[in-house]
């Protein structure tokens, strides 16, 4: 049952309705990721009051490996979403070395909703029997310091289009059409003196119909014949096999020889988390090889290319500290400390020797390749300016290395922005590896014959991700799952015959 009241904030011509996680600039609506959303609130509630970045990515990102070049790319785009205020001073302001704080005056008022019993409307058909709740934001901002936003749609009775949550308009209740089903709804109102509006109607299914049909005819006959792309065929048959865990899974990886699953959990009753290890096959249980530490985060799970290892990323909650990479035996024992100042998942070259990783510097983004004990960088690709890049992902042949690639200039739309690029391994040079856009990707992947790539990721903002794979170089895409669960992830055994 929803609260009776409104939670509003308001800010110059700006109007924050925490409760229908809303946010207006007059009467239009300013698109927001989930996250920018939270990110928001959050500063608008700090009510002026300097807020450290630890602070706000405990507040925003409970319990999940994120960098501060998260948090940096989520105020820079607020700031682009919200202009000016009054004297041309930004309405969030920096603290160098500090954190953030909101430096406009901000109005708090809760307003009593209006019931829909008391205005005598009814449910409208369009969104009858559709659950739709708050999901996880989809992508991983530890892997790849980006986000991006879905929701989980839980359809009771079949459900209905998500996209007519709440633009469909309420029925005018009356005797003649209170049981009627949709279609009797609309024919009682074409029939009660509206005859014009019965034609549109009617008009309107017609073109649907032959728009489809059109389609249709495009998609399945003149398509195939035009464009001669052979189908990718890996996982064309899958058995989904759960594995008991212990503690709150937030992250998850399975090793290459498809032995071991190693995983993050939170422990019960805490914020802290752990590093678990389990055996795939033996019904045996999990063993923690990394415990809780106070103030700590891990994040950007990686199996080494002999199993042996387990590297990982450490985050302490101080304002001035930076990600850096471990890496602990698979059987548990001493944490050694690997590189400094890391955004995200690392991934190595076949021969285990080497590993490509992603760092900030600046509004720059830097792909560095470094020896497995962090010896020897090099930085082997340098993009300008602020951007969203990441998820660096080293084929089994050696020679390339996948990544994410976006424009933050596309985050506040609808639109998919993020695509999939790569990499020459020996001087960088790029080459793109589809056309296809999602606006969350979460992990990648390559097949074990370098032949494509399996990731998991989000078509449009109120969908749920799921696990895709792409064909390399063709660039086809089709899902592997396809159905209301979110996967947050995915990861290959070497041979493929694990995900």
């Amino acid at each position: 049952m929803s609260s009776p009241f409104k939670h509003f904030y308001e800010f110059g011509p700006f109007r924050l309705n925490a409760s229908e996680r809303l946010l207006l600039r007059g009467e239009e609506n300013v698109h927001l990721t989930p996250k920018e959303f939270e990110t928001l609130v959050a500063l608008v509630r700090g009510g002026g009051r300097l807020m450290s970045k630890e602070e706000l990515l405990k507040e925003i990102w409970p319990d999940t490996f994120v960098g501060e070049a998260t948090l940096a790319q989520n105020i820079f785009t607020l700031r682009k979403a919200l202009g000016e205020a009054e004297g041309g001073k930004p309405y969030i302001e920096t603290v160098p070395r500090r954190g953030y704080k909101f430096a406009s005056k901000v109005s708090e008022r809760h307003e009593q909703a209006s019931s829909a019993a008391d205005e005598g409307a009814v449910e409208s058909p369009a969104v009858a029997g559709t659950q739709i709740e708050e999901g996880r934001f989809e992508m991983d901002a530890a892997r790849a310091g980006v986000e991006s936003s879905t929701r989980k749609f839980e359809r009771a009775n079949g459900g209905s289009n998500p996209e007519a949550e709440t633009d469909a308009p309420a029925a005018t209740p009356s005797s003649t059409t209170d049981a009627a089903p949709p279609s009797r709804i609309v024919a009682a109102h074409a029939d009660a003196g509206h005859p014009v509006r019965g034609a549109v109607v009617i008009s309107l299914v017609v073109v649907a119909l032959v728009a489809a049909l059109v389609y249709a005819v495009f998609r399945f006959v003149v398509r195939p014949q035009t464009v001669n792309v052979p189908r990718v065929t890996a996982f064309q048959s899958m058995k989904v096999t759960r594995l008991p865990v212990t503690g709150a899974v937030i992250e998850a990886v399975i090793s290459p020889d498809g032995n071991y699953l190693a995983y993050i959990a939170s422990e019960p009753g805490s914020q802290n988390v752990s590093i678990w290890v389990r055996q795939v096959a033996a019904a045996s249980s999990s063993r923690q090889i990394v415990p809780p530490a106070a103030d700590t985060f891990y994040g950007a799970l990686v199996f080494s290319p002999d199993s042996q290892h387990v590297y990982f990323g450490t985050l302490k909650a101080d304002n001035n500290s930076h990600p850096t990479l471990s890496r602990v035996l698979v059987g548990g024992g001493p944490v050694e400390k690997v590189i400094d100042r890391i955004n995200g998942l690392v991934s190595f070259a076949p021969d285990g020797k080497r590993l490509v990783f992603e760092r900030a510097d600046g509004e720059n983004r830097l792909l560095i390749v470094a020896g497995a004990d962090g010896a020897g960088e090099r930085t082997l690709v340098t993009i300008k300016g602020p951007t969203i890049f990441g998820l660096p992902t080293w084929s089994p042949d050696g020679k390339r290395i996948a990544c994410i690639y976006g424009s933050l200039e596309n985050l506040n739309t609808s639109t998919p922005y993020l695509g999939i690029t790569s990499y020459d391994a020996a001087d960088g040079a790029e080459t793109k590896v589809t056309d296809e856009r999602w606006v969350g990707i979460s992990q990648l992947a390559w097949l074990p014959d370098s032949s494509g790539l399996v990731l998991s990721a989000a078509e449009q903002e109120l969908s749920p991700s799921q696990i895709w794979q792409l064909s390399f170089p063709s660039g086809e895409t089709r899902r592997i799952t396809n159905d209301l669960n979110t996967y947050y992830g995915a990861s290959l055994t070497a041979d493929a015959s694990a995900l």
